[in-house]
């Protein structure tokens, strides 16, 4: 017997006409002088109202790929769609622009702001584990420190990176194992990184042994079947030997793939992203099953982590407040998907007779 481990979604053409710069299929509309998705409105919007000129590594020739290559992009939103700068009004609120662009200009006066390029190994796990200014997020929140937590917005998402970026990892990727023996492993070995975290978390002081020992398990699940996803979703480390392998685990492992894996694949998000995505989903799953105190720390991690993302993307990125709300609200909604991964994770480890 053979399981494909492929993800295969059921093709459905779309009716919606052609993007003329993305190439996409979607609505298009008249906006700034040309027929053009939404997207790519808000994208040319956004680039001429901040003054950005972005640089392309291909001397703007990517062909097929004008989505990735904003430089690309932008030109075509010129010459292909006929969208003129004239028409897109100056951003007056200084609120709306991002921080480095304020600096920017009063370094240089209002000459515009340069972005390079982005590597084409943008994908690989080592340069999403690198994403400089993010590691350091100096957001100004000085002020705004949890009296529970003891500890700032800012300072609590970097808590959570650091564990992704630079905290202990096992060797093999929970997706790519085919027996119960290795999950064994890496359950072994994730229970005593999960006791290790859970020794230095925010706000653990104030549990009692029993909450503690809930917590670890929801940072055990986290860290082998989330963030293993998330990795798996840029690594090249895709095992297809299926010569030997457990029936129900192979089953549970297609359903991560058809779930998380391809919400993860579609969201596509960097490190602050996915580590506010995971903390969230720890705190939640922690919320509906334990003590007063627990649920008023989890609602503390949870208010301050989803606060540093809002800020980040103030701070950091181009996106507008409309566009922060529905990025914050998709990774909120994929937390309800993670329950019922949960629970079935829990009837393979009953079946498989893992400690639960």
């Amino acid at each position: 017997m053979k399981l494909s481990t492929s993800l295969e979604m059921p093709f459905r053409e779309s009716t919606d006409p052609i993007c003329s710069v993305c190439n996409f299929s979607s609505l298009i509309a008249p906006h700034f002088g040309g027929l053009v998705c939404s997207a790519c409105a808000s994208f040319f919007r956004r680039t001429v109202a901040l003054n950005i000129h972005y640089l392309c590594k291909k001397d703007n020739q990517c062909k097929g790929m004008r989505k990735n290559c904003r430089a690309c992009r932008f030109e075509s939103c010129v010459k292909i769609a006929g969208m003129k700068r004239s028409l897109v009004k100056e951003r007056k609120n200084l609120n709306n622009i991002p921080l480095y662009i304020l600096n920017r200009r009063n370094e240089t006066g209002n000459q515009g702001v340069v972005r390079a390029f982005v590597s084409s190994n943008q994908n690989r796990l080592e340069n999403r584990l690198s994403l400089s200014p993010l590691t350091e997020l100096p957001i100004n929140d000085e002020m705004d420190v949890s009296k529970i937590l003891k500890t700032t917005p800012s300072s609590l998402l970097k808590y959570y990176v650091e564990q992704v970026s630079h905290g202990k990892q096992f060797y093999m990727n929970t997706l790519n194992i085919r027996t119960k023996e290795e999950l064994f492993e890496i359950v072994s070995y994730q229970s005593k990184v999960a006791a290790e975290t859970c020794r230095t978390c925010p706000g653990v002081d104030l549990l009692d042994n029993r909450d503690i020992l809930i917590l670890r398990k929801y940072f055990q699940f986290s860290n082998i079947w989330i963030e293993s996803t998330w990795k798996y979703w840029f690594s090249n480390d895709f095992s297809n030997d299926t010569e030997k392998f457990d029936i129900k685990l192979m089953e549970f492992i297609g359903q991560v793939k058809s779930t998380l894996l391809i919400s993860l694949s579609r969201l596509k998000f960097n490190i602050f992203e996915f580590t506010a995505f995971k903390a969230i989903c720890i705190w939640k799953l922690v919320y509906h099953e334990t003590s007063r105190a627990m649920k008023i720390v989890a609602q503390e991690h949870y208010e301050g982590v989803t606060k540093a993302l809002i800020s980040y993307y103030q701070t950091y990125t181009l996106l507008d407040s409309m566009e922060i709300a529905i990025r914050v609200g998709e990774i909120t909604l994929l937390v309800s998907s993670v329950f019922q991964m949960y629970h079935d994770m829990a009837k393979l480890y009953l079946h498989m007779g893992l400690p639960f």
